[in-house]
């Protein structure tokens, strides 16, 4: 499947490419990252790459880059995660540290969702670890409702498109 390319006002969520996989390496090796992947090998970064952009041809959906609208630098990325036995997906996003703070998490994860909402996926989860604040109120900005929490893991559900 091909993946879309969604712009928003400052983005441009597109298909990870080979000259992504530097700054993705560094992002999941970040320290601000470490809430959500451990610190991972260069090996598992690159493994996480491809898992991530081959989602699209298993599950017709999938993540996004999230990359510069104008200059195409990668800023993280933000899409649809769904492991093998999981039930719905799990809508998340990642961004390197210096484009954090500017609300393009937020933009990102609404060009996502508005994606999905019309693909079928119209009441995703995410999943976040429960010491990651900034993550949950992103969630809670994005309309999400705290469904549950167990193990240390917030799951907030997005709600259904409107008509």
């Amino acid at each position: 499947m091909m993946v879309p390319v969604l712009t928003t006002p400052r983005l441009t969520l597109r298909a990870f490419t080979l000259r992504d996989f530097e700054p993705f390496a560094a992002l999941h090796a970040s320290p601000h990252a470490a809430l959500m992947w451990g610190f991972p090998t260069r090996d598992v970064a690159w493994g996480r790459f491809l898992e991530l952009a081959g989602a699209w041809v298993v599950r017709a959906a999938g993540m996004w880059t999230l990359a510069d609208r104008w200059s195409d630098a990668f800023l993280g990325h933000a899409g649809y995660m769904q492991w093998y036995d999981a039930d719905e997906p799990n809508l998340t996003c990642a961004l390197v540290e210096n484009a954090q703070g500017r609300g393009l998490a937020e933009e990102g994860m609404r060009a996502a969702r508005d994606w999905g909402h019309a693909h079928g996926l119209s009441r995703p989860i995410t999943k976040i670890d429960a010491r990651n604040t900034r993550a949950a109120r992103l969630a809670e900005r994005l309309g999400a409702v705290l469904e549950r929490s167990a193990h240390g893991t917030l799951t907030f559900r997005h709600p259904r498109p409107l008509p």
